[in-house]
C-alpha cells in the first residue's frame, strides 16, 4: 500500500510438477520476512524469520500422498526441526476432500508446527487444480483416458465435480453448478478458457473439457 509502513511479509509459494507418468510433486514454501531486520538496533535490511518447505508426491488418480520431504531453512528455535519426522504420517493420506480435517487431527495444536499446518492447507487446492493439467500432458494418462468409454468418462467428471461440493457459494449443494449438472446441462468452458480462445480466434466449440 502506497504511503504505508510495511511491518511484515508472509508468502506462500506452491508449485506442482510431473514426478512421473502417475505422480505429481507439490512443492510448498512458507516465507516470513521482517522488512527492517532486528528491533532495537540500526538495522534496515530485510531479515528472514521463517523459511519452511514441504514436498509431497501425490498419486494423480487416488490423490494419496506417497512421499513426504520437509525442511526448515530458517527457524526461530533450535528445537523447531525436531518436529519434521512427524510429517511422515502424511504418507498414505489422501490430499482430496477432507484433507484439512485430517491435517488438523494429525498435527493440530501443540503436536507439531502451526506454520507447516498452514502451508499444507494451502497446498491441497493446488493438487486439485494441477491434476487437470497433469492428465493433459502425461502420455500414459492420456492413453488411459482414450480407452475409457463415454459413460465412465462422465462418471469420472462427476466424481471430480464432487470434490468441489460445498467448497464455495458457486459449488454449494443448492448452488448454480450442481443445479445445472443435475438438470443434465453442461458446465461449458470456464471464463478464462473462453477469453483465451477468443484471443486466439479459436471457436468455442473446439474447447474440450477433460
Amino acid at each position: 500500500m502506497t504511503g504505508k509502513k510495511l511491518l511484515h511479509q508472509r508468502a506462500y509459494d506452491i508449485e506442482a510438477y510431473v514426478e512421473d507418468e502417475r505422480h505429481m510433486r507439490l512443492v510448498g514454501r512458507m516465507h516470513d520476512v521482517r522488512p527492517d531486520g532486528l528491533w532495537g538496533i540500526a538495522d534496515t535490511e530485510p531479515m528472514s524469520l521463517h523459511d519452511m518447505r514441504i514436498e509431497l508426491v501425490v498419486d494423480s488418480v487416488t490423490f494419496v500422498i506417497t512421499k513426504v520431504e520437509t525442511a526448515m531453512v530458517t527457524h526461530p528455535q533450535e528445537q523447531c526441526p525436531s518436529v519434521l519426522p512427524l510429517f511422515q504420517d502424511l504418507v498414505g493420506t489422501s490430499i482430496a476432500r477432507g484433507f484439512g480435517n485430517r491435517v488438523k487431527a494429525l498435527f493440530g495444536g501443540p503436536r507439531s508446527c502451526t506454520h507447516f499446518v498452514a502451508l499444507l492447507n494451502a497446498m491441497a487446492p493446488v493438487a486439485m487444480q494441477a491434476r487437470w493439467s497433469f492428465f493433459h500432458i502425461t502420455t500414459d494418462a492420456l492413453e488411459a483416458q482414450s480407452e475409457v468409454d463415454p459413460q465412465t468418462r462422465r462418471e469420472g467428471m462427476r466424481a471430480g465435480h464432487e470434490t468441489n461440493r460445498d467448497t464455495c457459494h458457486v459449488w454449494a449443494t443448492a448452488g448454480p453448478m450442481f443445479a445445472l449438472l443435475e438438470s443434465g446441462g453442461s458446465l461449458g468452458a470456464p471464463l478464462w478458457a473462453r477469453d483465451r480462445l477468443a484471443e486466439r480466434g479459436i471457436p468455442l466449440e473446439e474447447w474440450v473439457a477433460f
